[in-house]
């Protein structure tokens, strides 16, 4: 007994005097930045989407408009934490820049220095509703007419080019108006004589070239002119009226596509059997230091009408799209810097089955624009669902000539109503498409649904409104112009 008694209590004393572990600390330990990147995410995202100071233990992020919930389904986010913490979410390790989540729900992240020392965070990611537009200025001159608005590649602000229609048709003088981030300024009347169908468009660097159909002497009372705008001057580019004379007053039938100082490509419409060419014939003017008249476009069939002749230039690229009216087709071409065929005599789909196309083309609306990955985004305006002319965006891929109608045909505009003559397309920097177009004489933005595909509009403006254009700047700003019932220029601009 007393040796029982003996080897207990040497068992207590051995277990009492073993050495302790050491004891787990209670550490500092946190998240300091989150964010996901451009870099990251090159099928998702156009842009980097940060928070540098984490002050809580909830994180929100906020995606613009045409990031959609696919899009977030997969994104892979960088953080920084406490030097030697790891990182999970349920239960599986997440290492900054590498391991993708679906973001669609909020996700928690468990930052762990040791079983005592963790920090938690839940990280929360939302998708902004689509632009709204607030009114910010109204041009003081009255009258203005065939306004054509372009964004200047170099401030980000809005220009516009008009003629004046308050005067007699002789004394409608090419004006050059500007935004200068509080109102519209006339920066210049370009020349003393009368121009039709004004156009304009800036340069890769920046630099604004107007057409127009000049009415001046010099011009041989009606050819075709380039001025180039330097400040608050203008300057002919050649000589005036070096180009064949334009014809036409439906859309905008002259395109500019300036690809530099001496680099430049005219397109239009001829109003008259000119050269070599016919009437309604496409005439293609190059300057190369002086004009040239009808450069070939490869693989143009020339007894189509070049009614519409809209220019662009994106990604690096120049494009002119032209509407061929007799032949109810159209056709792209690319300058990279010669001209080069994209499509030609491109019949447009009716439906997304692809076997049957429009049998006529509307010559009102026609525009395009081009995604970032050069997929060409027209809107066409035909007899998809019915006899009316209803528009349309149509994707044409590139690279497999594949055609796709985007969210079907927009039903409740016709085209052809005296109210809702007018419509162009652009596409943000997500390539979502938007359109501003005219109905029942009001100027409507038509936006695609991010999540339904489906059109959707808002009514910019409760007035009589003409020729309504949208244009995205290239640091994302959204301006949308039209001319209100007393011919003054209107813009608002996207909060």
């Amino acid at each position: 007994m007393k040796k029982i008694l003996f080897l207990a209590v040497a068992a207590v004393c051995f277990f009492a005097c073993e050495p302790k572990g050491p004891e787990i600390q209670v550490l500092p330990v946190g998240m300091s930045s989150f964010g996901f990147y451009a870099e990251d995410n090159a099928d998702a995202l156009r842009a980097d989407f940060t928070v540098n100071t984490i002050n809580s233990s909830s994180i929100s992020i906020t995606f613009p408009y045409g990031v959609t919930k696919e899009n977030i389904k997969h994104l892979i986010p960088r953080f920084e934490v406490t030097e030697g913490a790891s990182v999970t979410v349920n239960g599986e390790e997440a290492v900054s820049g590498k391991t993708a989540f679906d973001f669609t729900e909020p996700v928690d992240f468990i930052v762990s220095l040791n079983e005592k020392s963790n920090a938690y965070y839940s990280v929360n990611c939302s998708i902004s509703s689509v632009k709204s537009f607030a009114f910010s200025a109204e041009s003081e001159t009255a009258g203005l007419y065939d306004h054509i608005m372009r964004v200047s590649p170099t401030d980000n602000l809005p220009y516009f080019i008009t003629n004046d229609s308050t005067k007699t048709t002789a004394d409608r003088f090419p004006h050059l108006y500007r935004f200068n981030g509080t109102s519209i300024e006339s920066v210049s009347t370009l020349t003393q004589s009368r121009a039709d169908h004004p156009t304009m468009n800036f340069s890769p660097e920046g630099t604004l070239y107007v057409a127009f159909q000049d009415y001046s002497e010099a011009a041989s009372k009606g050819n075709t002119s380039v001025m180039k705008i330097e400040g608050n001057s203008a300057s002919y580019v050649g000589n005036a009226g070096d180009i064949y004379k334009a014809t036409g007053s439906n859309g905008y039938p002259i395109g500019i596509l300036p690809l530099s100082d001496k680099d430049i490509y005219v397109g239009h419409i001829l109003g008259a059997a000119t050269g070599g060419l016919a009437r309604r014939a496409l005439n293609i003017a190059h300057y190369t230091g002086s004009w040239q008249n009808e450069i070939t476009a490869p693989g143009r069939t020339s007894s189509n009408y070049g009614y519409s002749t809209i220019c662009k230039y994106k990604n690096g690229v120049g494009y002119m799209m032209v509407y061929n009216q007799n032949a109810h087709n159209v056709d792209l071409y690319k300058f990279t810097p010669g001209i080069e065929a994209v499509a030609n005599d491109l019949k447009i789909i009716r439906s997304n089955s692809g076997s049957e196309y429009l049998p006529a083309i509307n010559l009102r609306a026609i525009n395009f624009d081009v995604a970032s990955n050069g997929d060409i985004y027209m809107l066409v305006c035909g007899q998809y669902i019915s006899d009316t002319y209803n528009p349309a965006v149509i994707k044409y891929e590139q690279a497999t000539g594949r055609q796709t109608i985007i969210g079907g045909a927009i039903s409740d505009v016709n085209i052809d109503d005296a109210g809702s003559r007018s419509a162009i397309i652009t596409l943000d920097s997500y390539d979502m498409p938007y359109i501003a177009i005219r109905k029942d004489e009001r100027a409507l933005l038509y936006y695609l649904d991010a999540e339904t595909y489906e059109w959707k509009n808002i009514q910019i403006a409760d007035v009589n409104a003409n020729r309504p254009q949208i244009e995205f700047a290239p640091d994302g700003t959204a301006y949308y112009c039209f001319t209100n019932e007393s011919g003054r220029a209107v813009l608002y601009k996207a909060e």
